[in-house]
């Protein structure tokens, strides 16, 4: 019969694999969404879901403009924007210049940009290089899970790994293709509260954390918080959340919610290493610089008084 102990080391290996399973097929969807753009249209800067700029391209455009309009044709519908625009798009021949009607704050302005076709240097830049980060991110979680699993602070740091991963493998799409919007926003929203956990906890835990162990999960309230009112605005007061910005000013508070969050995380959460480092081994590490620096010393001690007797 298998021990508590097995079993529940069979029970975290289980959701590891699984988590990890998750994760590939997500890989491999954004990946084969990412293939499918070459050669295809696109307007020479990327958009997200809801019309707003993501990266400009020395289009004239700048970072959040919302597009209102491409070719006096209005493209603004709740939560059909982006394809309203690829629309357009996908009926305009590659070089033909279309005119953008953006609002930037409380002016609006027309834009012309030709239409782009997409090319292996643009999905090199814009979806290979966040995808070898994201890879990064989740590998250094599975290494450091596989290293000392079923402990809790094993399972934090791949909870903040996975949030990390989810937002770099799914940005191209945010800005691209659109399948994964809201992936991408609640992890947006979770790097600030995974992060300040892993500050309280990791490699070792703070003494408020150790006297109140709950008061840890106080840290999703405010992203959580921040995420499910993005959402609820847009859902159901979409005429007040476009005109007024509604989700650019809840993303301007969870922007400076994240600076908090660097002033109060240590660097040390960056040196994660050392805390996988068997407390023994270390010491023995310990001991042998010890061992070797007596027996340099005595070695220099008697080359000394061998010169001397020279």
């Amino acid at each position: 019969m298998a021990s508590p102990t097995c079993r529940r080391n069979t029970r975290a290996l289980a959701v590891f694999w699984s988590l990890m399973v998750g994760c590939g097929v997500l890989t491999a969807v954004c990946v084969h969404l990412a293939g499918r753009e070459l050669d295809r249209p696109w307007a020479g800067f990327s958009f997200n879901a809801f019309g707003h700029v993501m990266q400009a391209h020395h289009t004239g455009l700048v970072f959040f403009d919302t597009i209102l309009a491409v070719e006096g044709q209005p493209v603004q519908r709740h939560a059909g924007t982006a394809a309203a625009i690829h629309e357009v798009l996908r009926h305009t021949p590659v070089g033909t210049p279309l005119t953008y009607r953006a609002r930037r704050g409380a002016t609006e302005l027309d834009v012309v940009v030709p239409v782009q076709q997409t090319t292996w240097r643009r999905l090199t830049m814009e979806f290979g290089l966040p995808l070898l980060v994201a890879l990064g991110q989740l590998g250094m979680g599975a290494l450091v899970f596989l290293l000392r699993p079923r402990t809790p602070r094993s399972w934090r740091f791949l909870s903040f790994c996975v949030v990390w991963f989810g937002l770099f493998v799914t940005i191209f799409d945010f800005q691209s293709t659109h399948v994964f919007t809201h992936v991408f926003l609640f992890c947006w929203y979770l790097t600030s509260a995974t992060l300040l956990h892993l500050a309280f906890v990791f490699p070792d835990e703070r003494p408020i954390v150790r006297q109140h162990p709950h008061v840890q999960w106080l840290f999703y309230l405010p992203s959580l918080g921040l995420w499910g009112c993005e959402r609820l605005a847009n859902l159901f007061f979409h005429d007040v959340y476009a005109p007024y910005h509604l989700g650019m000013h809840v993303a301007q508070v969870h922007t400076v919610y994240w600076g908090v969050t660097l002033l109060v995380s240590p660097s040390k959460v960056l040196l994660f290493f050392g805390n996988f480092v068997p407390r023994a081994r270390r010491r023995d590490l310990v001991k042998e610089r010890q061992g070797c620096r007596w027996r340099w010393g005595k070695c220099s001690n008697h080359l000394w008084h061998s010169d001397r007797s020279v």
